[in-house]
């Protein structure tokens, strides 16, 4: 009766250092063979806690894949896209030419012709602005703001507290999740 008594009160006062520690135990088992207390169980909202952060994890996993794989399949598209310019800006031209073709037609695939393209922008802005307006070209001139600098502005002046009038801008804050590499 005795031992039952003082392994009573030590199951009472380590119930009390649990639940100090956050801690809920759902049942306490008294082994009178060798005097131990055992503790089965655990409390619900931690058990959630413990599914939670498991599902969280596997997220972060997932999202690593993810990330790993959309990095391979932009290296394969940019070496995509090196053959594609080698054919399509030098082979193909190239053998057209040759050949006195500017228009083949192939089933399965359709028209292929030659047209003449261009890269163009302009090196000097003041310069090239003050030569366009002379020339009959200010229609092409706007005034343009780079969307990195301005969203890196925004950041800072929302930091700061500044405000941005809703019908002149969009701008949608969200939150991200982001890996660094470990």
């Amino acid at each position: 009766m005795m031992l039952a008594k003082a392994l009573s009160q030590t199951g009472t006062n380590l119930g009390k250092r649990l639940r100090a520690l956050g801690l809920i135990v759902l049942r306490l088992t008294i082994r009178t063979e060798c005097g131990m207390i055992e503790i089965l169980g655990r409390c619900p909202a931690q058990m959630n806690r413990r599914n939670e952060m498991k599902e969280i994890i596997e997220m972060a996993r997932n999202m690593r894949m993810l990330q790993a794989e959309k990095s391979q399949l932009e290296e394969t598209l940019k070496q995509i896209n090196v053959q594609l310019d080698d054919l399509r800006l030098k082979q193909i031209p190239e053998a057209m030419a040759e050949e006195d073709i500017r228009t083949l037609t192939i089933e399965g695939v359709g028209r292929v012709q030659l047209a003449m393209d261009l890269y163009a922008s302009i090196k000097d802005k003041a310069a090239g602005y003050e030569w366009l307006q002379e020339h009959g070209y200010d229609g092409l001139i706007t005034e343009y703001v780079q969307p990195s600098t301005f969203k890196a502005a925004v950041k800072d002046a929302l930091k700061q507290g500044q405000s941005f009038p809703e019908e002149l801008f969009n701008i949608q804050p969200f939150t991200r999740a982001s890996i660094v590499k470990a």
